[in-house]
């Protein structure tokens, strides 16, 4: 499978831009903050990547906020105008959960509003529409539906995005002990993200990075429950989708400070032993973003950009416990394009 990335756009904590984004996390401009108005179960202000306060909105209309900026970003990126006669979208959301205010009917109309969104800039006829409500994994089942049924000439856009900065997700992550304070020290810290990006299988004259694999495998234990596992599921998704030809300089990670991933994580490094250049770099993206949810594999090829070469790329969905890997060489420099 071969999907070549010519555009993107991204809105996160640190604001809006790609090549902003490189210059951000390069320089530890990182944006951690206490919520005074949400107490995490240690009494003290709940910690969180986000710009602003928690109050009484929805995650869904959060992310349709982000979702907005995210797609105004790439109609902003140079190499521009595409796509072709055929466009295909996929709006990549989180996992239907009614106790964080996630209903399927939410999520659907959700879906509508963006793909409207993205119609309303773009020309070109509409050759399939697809709501993938899979978590982080939604962006790899994105690109292998893709890569199965596209032409040369078609392309693709996938707008997948998260938000955590809603009161009735962070009070369902409370009382289930999963947000990390003094009291849950392997809890994770919510974030939030959006990312569209453009593919077309056929290489362009200017392209940003060519996807080389993309893989979904599913954990047979999941977070909290009790048994035995080999852990397995993460490293068959990550050893199916790295070129024979090129080690990864890079890893880019979701983990989100858990015990569980963290195990998860060594078991797969130990099985991709030699599968990497020698003195790779692991990036674990929540340590900077925070959990960006259903957004995860979209930052991670956001921030993969700015290295040259091969970058190993994974996600991982806790309610369906499938495990995503992607493979994404980078076609630059790893320097700013000129907007």
């Amino acid at each position: 499978m071969q999907q070549h990335l010519v555009a993107m756009g991204i809105s996160s904590c640190l604001g809006q831009g790609l090549w902003e984004h490189h210059r951000k996390i390069a320089a530890r401009d990182h944006r951690f903050r206490r919520q005074r108005t949400f107490l995490g179960s240690d009494f003290k202000p709940q910690l969180t990547v986000s710009p602003g306060d928690i109050g009484e909105q929805s995650a869904l209309s959060r992310f349709m906020e982000l979702g907005a900026e995210a797609i105004a970003d790439l109609i902003a990126f140079p190499m521009l105008p595409l796509p072709g006669p055929r466009l295909h979208i996929a709006i990549a959301l989180p996992v239907s959960c009614p106790q964080q205010g996630l209903r399927p009917s939410d999520l659907q109309e959700l879906g509508d509003r963006l793909s409207e969104a993205i119609l309303g800039h773009l020309a070109g006829d509409l050759a399939a529409l697809r709501l993938y409500a899979k978590g982080a994994a939604g962006f790899a089942w994105a690109l292998r539906d893709f890569a199965a049924a596209a032409v040369p000439e078609d392309a693709l856009i996938i707008l997948s995005g998260d938000s955590y900065r809603c009161r009735v997700r962070m009070n369902a992550l409370l009382a289930q002990g999963r947000l990390f304070n003094r009291k849950h020290r392997y809890g994770q810290i919510p974030g939030e993200a959006a990312v569209a990006a453009l593919f077309t299988p056929r290489a362009p004259e200017k392209a940003i990075a060519r996807i080389t694999g993309a893989a979904i495998e599913v954990e047979t234990l999941r977070e909290g429950e009790t048994g035995a596992t080999d852990f397995s599921a993460m490293s068959k998704a990550c050893l199916s989708v790295l070129p024979a030809d090129q080690l990864p300089s890079c890893w880019l990670t979701d983990w989100n400070n858990s015990r569980y991933g963290a195990a998860e994580l060594s078991y797969a490094q130990l099985r991709l032993a030699g599968r990497f250049e020698r003195d790779f770099e692991t990036l674990h993206l929540p340590l900077v973003f925070g959990s960006t949810g259903a957004a995860g594999l979209g930052v991670a090829l956001a921030a993969s950009l700015s290295r040259p070469g091969c970058s190993l790329l994974t996600g991982s969905v806790e309610l369906s416990a499938e495990r995503a890997a992607l493979a994404s060489v980078s076609c630059g420099s790893g320097k700013p394009h000129p907007r």
